[in-house]
């Protein structure tokens, strides 16, 4: 009926790709602070998607098509989402501008990188990853917006665009870094869970 090799372990791709849309949406209309929830749940749910579509079976036809929508889904959380919230805080300055597609660039660069075969990749070692890896970001940009209490707002916004060029910077600059722990996902979540709830009682900053 509709488009799409669509198959049950792409749901919570969807759901994902839903988050992430959403999160967009709010940075439009200035509600920074579900923009940001938005974000580190659509996180929260990329970061359990593999392990739930390893227990579906499916198509290769279907499983081509969940790849293509997860890049999609991961190009709109790492990439656009938080690009977007930054431009919602400058206030669409020139210099923000810059920042913006500085950083949509980077993160475009990085999945385009990790995407592609195998064989055009560097070797990597199982212990270490290569660059920053997009999760940080969803972390990062959370806990670094709570200076927008604290902080003039002019100053908060310049502080805000450099964060997001070293963020950038560091998605593709060629250098080793330690791979955390399976195990440590759960503390990640929880980190992620316990920021949601705190954005939601804060509010907006600058309100």
């Amino acid at each position: 009926m509709f488009i799409g090799k669509l198959h049950r372990s792409n749901l919570v791709l969807l759901a994902g790709l839903f988050f992430a849309a959403t999160g967009i949406g709010f940075a439009f209309h200035g509600e920074l602070q579900y923009a940001l929830v938005s974000l580190m749940i659509a996180a929260i749910i990329d970061f359990f998607v593999g392990s739930v579509m390893r227990q579906f079976q499916s198509s290769v036809a279907e499983a081509a098509f969940g790849k293509e929508l997860k890049t999609l889904s991961n190009f709109l959380l790492y990439g656009v989402l938080p690009a977007v919230y930054m431009m919602a805080v400058a206030q669409a300055g020139g210099f923000s501008l810059i920042v913006f597609a500085f950083y949509i660039l980077a993160v475009g660069t990085r999945l385009a990188y990790f995407n592609q075969s195998a064989q055009f990749q560097e070797p990597q070692e199982k212990a270490f990853t290569t660059g920053l890896p997009l999760e940080v970001g969803t972390i990062a940009i959370p806990v670094v917006s709570l200076l927008g209490f604290l902080l003039p707002l002019n100053i908060f916004q310049i502080f805000l665009m450099l964060i997001y060029l070293v963020l950038g910077f560091a998605y593709v600059y060629k250098v080793k870094i330690p791979r955390l722990p399976k195990q440590w996902l759960i503390y990640l979540v929880v980190l992620e869970v316990l920021l949601c709830v705190a954005w939601l009682f804060l509010g907006k900053f600058g309100a």
